[in-house]
């Protein structure tokens, strides 16, 4: 109705329900990263078919990356993230895939093992039926596919009201705005409320006195930080428990169970340390190699790129080391 009116012209809406048939998938929880890695390397042991690992961590996917190759040396693997050139490639055997790309990704072919790893700071509610969507079986050939969902496992936690989160974003919005009232009727110069308003300025209405939002903009951008908020505190696991209860929600995956992931040997839990220690080295390295910025212009463009281009977590920390 607000498109329509925005518009000034009459929209036709067309709901279309494609049904398809959902694949069965398998929550395991997980305690540590060292148990997440055991546990994949031993379903890689038993796939030596086409695999594909999604998990919302780069990071991650690099560390996992280091152990296959220590421990399944033979694997050629296709990685794709933020830091790769590469692409996803239909024929790899093995592809591990960062969230800032699984989203874009369409798997049509035949796949004999499917990952997915939720983190409970990345995840979204949309997230969920994004990532595990893009295993498509139209022609049946995913049929038989074994899905795997990962997930830590958290202590019972009480789950807050969503309406506080929401409440508390609108505060904070409101709040900003505020600032930025008293800044407009000042006389003196402020980047950091410069960059607000920059932000904002679109969608910001001006009754004469004072400068107020749109209410639907307002109420978008509310449920936008409340869902963020909400989904932190809650975790992925909850979500995927629910989604197990309610299993018309996802389109593409249908959750059988949740179980407890596998306990790792002593001696795997050893090597897999010793290979993030060696990781952690190479990053050190790494750091160590970033030149700082010059002068204040460089930091400047840097920061900007910072704001309106970093899409991850990892990006956004190797610029910042930059600006530092």
């Amino acid at each position: 109705k607000r498109l329509s009116l925005d518009l000034e012209m009459d929209i036709k809406f067309i709901r279309i329900d494609r049904q398809r048939k959902k694949l069965p998938g398998i929550v395991y929880k997980h305690k540590s990263k060292v148990q997440k890695i055991d546990f994949i390397i031993k379903k890689l042991q038993k796939h030596p078919r086409k695999v594909i690992i999604i998990d919302q961590s780069r990071t991650f996917i690099e560390e996992l990356e280091a152990e296959i190759s220590k421990q399944l040396p033979d694997k050629k693997t296709n990685i794709v993230t933020a830091n790769t050139d590469e692409e996803y490639d239909p024929v790899a055997v093995l592809t591990l895939v960062s969230p800032s790309m699984s989203t874009g990704i369409s798997i049509d072919e035949k796949v004999s093992l499917f990952v997915v790893g939720f983190n409970d700071n990345v995840a979204t509610p949309e997230s969920y039926e994004q990532t595990l969507a893009r295993l498509r079986n139209e022609k049946g050939q995913n049929w038989n596919t074994e899905i795997c969902i990962l997930a830590q496992e958290r202590e019972n936690s009480v789950i807050t009201s969503f309406v506080d989160s929401y409440n508390s974003s609108v505060k904070s919005k409101l709040e900003a705005l505020d600032d930025i009232n008293m800044y407009l009727k000042s006389s003196f110069q402020d980047d950091r409320l410069e960059e607000k308003l920059k932000n904002r300025e679109l969608f910001l209405l001006y009754n004469g006195e004072e400068h107020f939002y749109d209410p639907d903009y307002l109420k978008i951008q509310s449920i936008e930080q409340a869902e963020h908020q909400f989904t932190r505190k809650i975790g992925a696991l909850a979500f995927l428990k629910y989604f197990e209860n309610n299993p018309h929600i996802l389109s593409g995956v249908e959750i059988k169970s949740i179980v407890t992931m596998p306990e790792p040997q002593e001696s795997d839990v050893m090597a897999i340390r010793q290979t993030f220690h060696e990781t952690k080295e190479r990053q050190i390295e790494i750091v160590k190699s970033i030149e700082p910025c010059r002068n204040y212009a460089e930091r400047r463009r840097a920061s900007n790129t910072l704001k309106e281009e970093v899409q991850d977590a990892e990006s956004f920390k190797d610029l910042w080391l930059k600006i530092l």
